[in-house]
């Protein structure tokens, strides 16, 4: 009678340290479930901004190239223009001025459009 007395005393113990372990076991598989969770919803959330400064990034690049174009067009009508008249060519010193004058205003209004552009663009792109 002993024996099963011993016998039955020492399952007890081996099933609650086998449940001890179990609940331990479970309690770090829930917290990894939990973490794995959390981690797959901050790459989700990095995914979906990602692909929206792609999105902008396709969207400037896009632009600059059409632009590019427009101003490579311009440029070819000018070079037109001057092979049509080459008197253009050997205007006065006062028209030189006035074309250097209108040229840059050209230039930094293309300058000032394009940061302007580029300020609205990056304005969706605040978050990094």
């Amino acid at each position: 009678m002993f024996n099963l007395t011993c016998f039955s005393y020492r399952l007890q113990q081996l099933c609650d340290k086998l449940q001890q372990q179990n609940d331990e076991l479970e309690s770090r598989f829930l917290q990894t479930v939990e973490k794995v969770e959390q981690d797959k919803l901050l790459l989700s959330n990095e995914i979906d901004h990602l692909a929206e400064r792609l999105a902008n990034a396709t969207n400037i690049t896009s632009y600059l190239e059409h632009e590019c174009q427009r101003y490579k067009h311009d440029c070819q009508i000018a070079v037109q223009l001057l092979q049509c008249r080459p008197s253009y060519m050997n205007a006065a010193v006062s028209n030189e001025k006035i074309k250097d004058f209108i040229d840059n205003y050209a230039i930094n209004r293309m300058v000032c459009r394009h940061f302007k552009f580029f300020e609205v663009a990056s304005h969706g792109e605040s978050r990094n």
